[in-house]
This record gives structure tokens, C-alpha cells and sequence, in this order.
């Protein structure tokens, strides 16, 4: 079959240059500026590197009209992706992991045949057939492009992410201080014990998803003063604390007050003046770029403010989970590696909102794995959220990658205790360091489903 299978690839491949090694096939290209290589292909599954993975095992779902598009580093989590040929047979396609933005496409032409479409500026990608299964041709994929085996991080706590959303977007609290949230650490601390996390979102008096990069903390709930108190109550029950951060987008309203920001957006196609601007809440962000040195420094600037209050994580949000954009000049992925470079040398642990085969946190920093079943698309019909011709696929990325930090979500967006079970044996089948409890904003339901997960969690002891 491989023999059969290189021949084939040589033939669709007629018009870019291959190189054969051994039983797999280099399709390789270096270029100055963006260029698209495609080809075509009878499928009948696909495993697509969105986020975590997408296994799409019905290819006819497809659609004909339109291209199905990821950005790497982004969406993507990877260059890597799985086409089913013929059972369980196939060809594994691998690209190298870099800091260069990638597009991905794939499009349906009629019945099973689709078109596969990479934007770049580098085309370096190693087809390897396979028999049987996939996971046999990672370690050639990785022997290839000397991709050093990671070492299993020795992570005994924490296990568990309870959040707390503490001002939804509407600007309203639903409770007077901070110190009324300390029963809800009380009845955690009593039920896990030790060594876990409370992560909290929101604390803005503006609520949540409004005026970043401000992260002011609302003083009529107790401002620093009472936030930091209600840290310290935190870590005096041998728990660790967590806040949001993300560096990936401003408030539109808050770059309008703070107009020397605006040079550092992220333009529409890296060269003309159009900054990007994305809805969020149906409010209006600009998506900034971490390469520019007044925002990169604001960013770290508020990683810092953060960590003084006490807090042990920051979420660092979206940039491995959100599309990318192209910048000719430097790449926006070397803005965040170079971020979570000077994080992880500040001594600040860490967690990252998606994986991607760029960043790898270690010691007791971790990437979440984001389940999002709410599916949609941006208007160039790039994935937002969701999985939307296929199912979520944890198992893709963590064979690519056994030895990372990962946490899994128990609880996701839809806040039911439902799939718990569920995505239980998800997570313990990928082998999740950290079990995530989304938790909603500080309400009327946070009791009751706090009460049902720590009902859950009694059993997982």
C-alpha cells in the first residue's frame, strides 16, 4: 500500500516539488511572499486540526459552495491532520511547527473528492501513508523533522479548576463584596482539599468580555484591597487562585480613550490601515499585535499588576484558540512566544485558553482543552467556535503530544452537570493533569451547580 500510495501522491503533486524518503513523500517550497499550493483527493473521513481536532467522518457533510478554513498558529492547533482513504488506512500529512502564519482549506468538489488548499509562505509538508493506524506514522513524522520527545512533567496538584464569574457583561454584581464568595471556597477547600484552583473572570466593574486590557477591580465589591483579602483567605485554605487575562484584543471604547493603542492594531491583511475589528457580546474589539512594543508592554505590565495581588495563574486567553492574521514583517505569533517567554521567567504560572503545538507549558503551568459544541464561523467562513462538520477529537493532539500539561472541561459552556460523566472518561482516556469546572457568574444557580459537582467529584477521590 505505501508503494501504491507514494505513486499516487506523485502524480497529484506534478506542479510542486516532492522528494521520496523511504516510504513517505516531502512535498517542500520556500517562498518571499504568500502562496497557495492545492490538491485533490477521494476521502472517506478526516481528522482536521481544529483546535483540539475535528473528526469528520462523514466527508459528503462537507460543503461544495465554500472553502472550510483554520489559521495556524490559531485554529490550527497544528499542520498536522489525518486523511482516511480506505478504512482505516490513509495518509498522515505533517508540517513542522513554526512561529509563520498557515491557512488551512479544505472544500468539497462533488461526492467524496476534496480539495485541499495550504496558504504560506512555506510549503514543507511530509505525507506518510499508513495501515491500520494513524498513530503508527507519528513517531516518523517527528523522527523527520527532529521533533526532541518531551519529558512527562511530574504534576501531582492541582487537579482540579473550580471558576467564578464574578460580573457578567451586564455590569451588575450578585452579591455586595468579595468576602460573600468565601463560603463557596469554604465548601471547595472542605470537598477536593488541598492544592487545587480558584480562577476567577470578571472582576472589572464594567463585567466581563468589556474594557480590556483595564482589568480594574470593581470597588464596589472591595477594589484591591478586598480582592487581595479574599486571595489571602484563598491560600490560607491551601488552595491556589487564577484570573483572566487576555492579550489578544482591546475594548473599542477603551482604545477610544486611550487613542495612542491605536497604531497597535492588528491591520486587515498585515499591510493596508484597516484595523481588524471582531464582536464579541455584540461589542466591538480590535485585535491588537503582542509584536507591537507599547501594547506588549501594557500586557505584561498587567500580568504583573495581576500576580501582585496575589494571584498564582494567569489565564492567557485566545491567542492559541482565536485565528491568526498575517503580518508580512513579523510574524504575531513571536509577539506571544515571546510574552510567555518573559511570564515563565517572571515566575508566574500560567495557563493557556487552547493547545497548540508552539507553546508548552510546563512545571505547573497547563493548556485547556476547550470544548465548545456551539458551533459557528467568522465571515470568511474560518472557524470560530465549535466543531462544525464533524466532533470534538481530543485524542488527535495528545497522541501528537502525550507528555503536555492538559486540562479538560467537566463542566463546559451549557453549565449542566449532564456530560459530566461523559467528558469524565474523556478526560481520564487523554490522560488530563487538570479537571475544569466552567462554572457561570456568581448567581441564583451557581449553588446548586456547584452542589452537584462537588456530589461528582466525591466519587473521582
Amino acid at each position: 500500500m505505501p508503494a501504491e500510495t507514494i505513486s499516487y501522491l506523485k502524480s497529484i503533486f506534478r506542479e510542486v516539488e516532492v522528494q521520496i524518503h523511504g516510504n513517505s513523500l516531502r512535498v517542500v517550497k520556500t517562498f518571499d511572499e504568500q502562496t497557495t499550493f492545492s490538491f485533490c483527493i477521494d476521502l472517506e473521513a478526516i481528522i482536521w486540526p481544529s483546535k483540539e481536532g475535528e473528526f469528520i467522518k462523514d466527508i459528503t457533510s462537507l460543503p461544495t459552495k465554500f472553502s472550510y478554513s483554520l489559521s495556524y498558529p490559531g485554529t490550527a492547533s497544528t499542520k498536522s491532520l489525518v486523511l482516511f482513504t480506505k478504512g482505516n488506512d490513509g495518509i498522515f500529512i505533517g508540517g513542522k511547527p513554526t512561529e509563520k502564519f498557515c491557512k488551512l482549506s479544505i472544500r468539497r468538489i462533488e461526492g467524496n473528492q476534496v480539495e485541499i488548499t495550504i496558504t504560506s509562505c512555506e510549503h514543507d509538508f511530509i505525507f506518510i501513508p499508513f495501515v491500520g493506524d494513524w498513530k503508527n506514522a507519528i513517531k516518523t513524522y517527528k523522527d523527520f523533522y527532529g521533533i526532541v520527545p518531551e519529558v512527562a512533567t511530574n504534576f501531582d496538584t492541582p487537579k482540579y479548576l473550580l471558576q467564578i464569574g464574578v460580573i457578567a457583561p451586564d455590569g451588575v454584581p450578585k452579591f455586595k463584596k468579595f468576602s460573600d464568595l468565601n463560603y463557596i471556597v469554604d465548601k471547595y477547600a472542605e470537598h477536593v482539599g488541598h492544592g487545587h484552583i480558584v480562577h476567577f473572570f470578571g472582576t472589572d466593574p464594567s463585567g466581563f468580555d468589556r474594557m480590556f486590557p483595564r482589568y480594574e477591580i470593581a470597588e464596589d465589591l472591595g477594589g484591591e484591597e478586598g480582592f487581595r483579602e479574599l486571595l489571602e483567605y484563598i491560600h490560607s485554605k491551601g488552595l491556589f487562585t487564577s484570573h483572566h487575562f487576555i492579550p489578544r484584543i482591546a475594548d473599542y471604547d477603551w482604545v477610544k480613550e486611550n487613542p495612542e493603542f491605536y497604531d497597535a492594531t492588528i491591520k486587515s491583511n498585515g499591510l493596508e490601515s484597516t484595523p481588524v475589528v471582531e464582536l464579541y457580546k455584540a461589542h466591538p474589539f480590535y485585535v491588537m499585535n503582542p509584536n507591537n512594543e507599547k501594547w506588549y508592554s501594557k500586557c505584561i505590565e498587567t500580568i504583573k499588576r495581576l500576580h501582585s495581588y496575589g494571584v498564582d495563574y494567569v489565564q492567557l486567553d485566545q491567542f492559541t484558540y482565536q485565528r491568526n492574521f498575517y503580518n508580512k514583517d513579523t510574524p504575531v505569533a513571536l509577539g506571544y512566544k515571546k510574552m510567555v517567554e518573559e511570564v515563565e521567567k517572571l515566575g508566574i504560572n500560567y495557563w493557556l485558553e487552547g493547545v497548540n503545538d508552539l507553546f508548552n507549558p510546563k512545571g505547573k503551568s497547563f493548556s485547556q482543552i476547550l470544548v465548545r459544541n456551539i458551533p459557528n464561523v467568522w465571515d470568511d467562513f474560518e472557524l470560530r467556535r465549535g466543531y462544525l462538520y464533524g466532533e470534538s477529537y481530543p485524542d488527535f493532539f495528545t497522541s501528537l503530544y502525550p507528555n503536555r500539561n492538559y486540562s479538560y472541561q467537566l463542566i463546559t459552556e451549557d453549565k449542566s452537570i449532564e456530560s459530566f460523566n461523559k467528558n469524565f472518561e474523556v478526560a481520564r482516556m487523554i490522560n488530563a493533569k487538570i479537571y475544569d469546572f466552567q462554572m457561570d457568574y456568581y448567581g441564583l444557580g451557581y449553588d446548586n451547580l456547584l452542589n452537584q459537582v462537588i456530589e461528582r467529584v466525591s466519587y473521582l477521590k
